[in-house]
């Protein structure tokens, strides 16, 4: 890390260097201020416009999640704390160079998307950059996911209501001119196809999966985090009434973190209110969805086999083709999009590990995979927030090229080196976690 004085940072990126410690002393706290004002104008700007995009040509298009970010590092980049983090820069660059050097030789004729690689690129190369945060800064922009969350939980609410007042529910997407709706995605998704009802949207949300992954992730965060049981039982109640099983599975794959650092009353308080969810769930109808939903990783075709089944099971078929298809891949932009005859469904998108496989081979995931741990389990950062965002990115949605979910891990987790004496303590550790270069 440079050595920047306090409230001084060098107008162009400096470079984040592992093990070289941090400068002396903590940062500005007007400018640690100044930066996580931006990160979270940006937090609400990019889920409010999560179902916008900027067309290019045909179905080609830039998310504006992705305009966003990189509007924000031109901010940061004129406040002066813009830092280039020198080993996930240098993790970029080696498998941006292994992509190109062997889609130029071996898969030059396999027609593969030259925009595909330039889109993962871009979103890659958002780990290269990091700001200087301290802790009362850093919880502030969780305090503003959570206040997002406390709307979007109201507008699950929202949605039910004014479906049972006889108004329908009301849809974005009737008000975005076609040519600028980010594609492939199912904003209306009904309940059950012989009933009226449709899924909570929330409004701004790409799917009824995306809402519900936001309500768990924050769920998880206040329950290791802030402790508020009004707030924790908003959350739960409309996670439950969201109908989407993504974002339970997110908080149930939490719970044993969570009751390793949650103090004893906290765990009494969820064990008593289990038996009246669950029973509120079996009300409402979510219990039974949700078992039904639990068997469909056996039926092909399926949204849970599609989900979690099928990716693994590419991935492995990936793995054993002939020749160096295996190791190198078969190419950006080559894995069936979706396609109901080779086992998708419409609009179907891929785990990211999956398309890894398929597309950049054994060589490319073993260059990609190590860049994503190393740079979401960031060392300063509470290992459960690390979590959440390392599994919604990997497993619950087809995230790879989808820059909303890549931002999502940059503000909570990865964009930050925390600066020395205002770190986030975690237990057995010290309290000066200024080394950045650590995942």
């Amino acid at each position: 890390m440079s050595n920047a004085i306090p409230g001084h940072f060098p107008a162009r990126p400096s470079i984040v260097r592992a093990g070289h410690a941090a400068a002396s002393g903590t940062i500005d706290p007007a400018v640690a201020r100044r930066t996580a004002n931006v990160l979270c104008i940006q937090l609400v700007l990019v889920v409010v416009t999560q179902k916008l995009a900027l067309p290019i040509s045909g179905e080609i298009q830039i998310a504006f999640a992705m305009l966003l970010q990189y509007g924000v590092f031109g901010v940061f980049m004129l406040m002066g704390v813009l830092r280039v983090h020198l080993i996930r820069a240098l993790m970029v660059l080696a498998f941006v160079s292994f992509a190109m050097i062997v889609h130029a030789v071996y898969n030059a004729d396999a027609g593969y998307s030259p925009g595909s690689l330039f889109l993962l690129t871009l979103i890659l190369a958002m780990y290269a950059f990091v700001v200087p945060m301290d802790e009362e800064n850093y919880d502030r922009i969780l305090r503003t996911f959570q206040i997002i969350a406390v709307v979007a939980s109201v507008l699950v609410f929202v949605n039910w209501a004014t479906q049972f007042a006889g108004l329908g529910m009301f849809n974005l997407e009737d008000f975005i001119p076609d040519k600028f709706q980010y594609i492939n995605y199912v904003y209306m998704n009904k309940l059950k196809w012989n009933l009226p009802w449709y899924k909570p949207n929330g409004v701004v949300f790409l799917e009824v999966s995306h809402l519900s992954q936001f309500i768990g992730m924050a769920l998880v965060i206040e329950l290791a985090r802030f402790r508020r049981l009004k707030f924790a039982a908003l959350y739960a109640v409309a996670l439950l009434s969201s109908f989407g099983g993504t974002g339970t599975l997110l908080v149930l794959a939490s719970v044993p973190f969570l009751l390793v650092q949650l103090p004893r009353k906290y765990v009494m308080a969820v064990v008593l209110a289990a038996p009246l969810l669950l029973v509120v769930a079996a009300q409402i109808g979510v219990l039974d969805n949700f078992t039904k939903r639990a068997t469909e990783f056996g039926t092909q075709k399926s949204s849970g086999y599609n989900r979690f089944v099928l990716p693994a099971v590419t991935s492995a078929n990936a793995l054993e083709r002939d020749g160096f298809g295996g190791m190198l891949g078969s190419g950006a932009g080559s894995i069936p999009a979706g396609d109901p005859t080779k086992g998708g469904v419409n609009g179907f998108a891929w785990s990211p590990y999956a398309k890894v496989i398929y597309e950049y081979g054994l060589f490319g995931f073993l260059m990609w995979l190590p860049l994503t741990l190393y740079a979401i389990f960031n060392r300063g950062i509470p290992f459960i927030i690390c979590w959440i965002v390392f599994l919604q990115y990997n497993f619950l949605n087809g995230a790879l090229n989808v820059p909303l979910h890549t931002v999502y891990c940059y503000i909570l987790a990865a964009g930050y080196v925390m600066m020395p004496g205002a770190s986030i303590k975690r237990s057995g550790e010290p309290d000066a976690l200024a080394v950045s270069g650590s995942a």
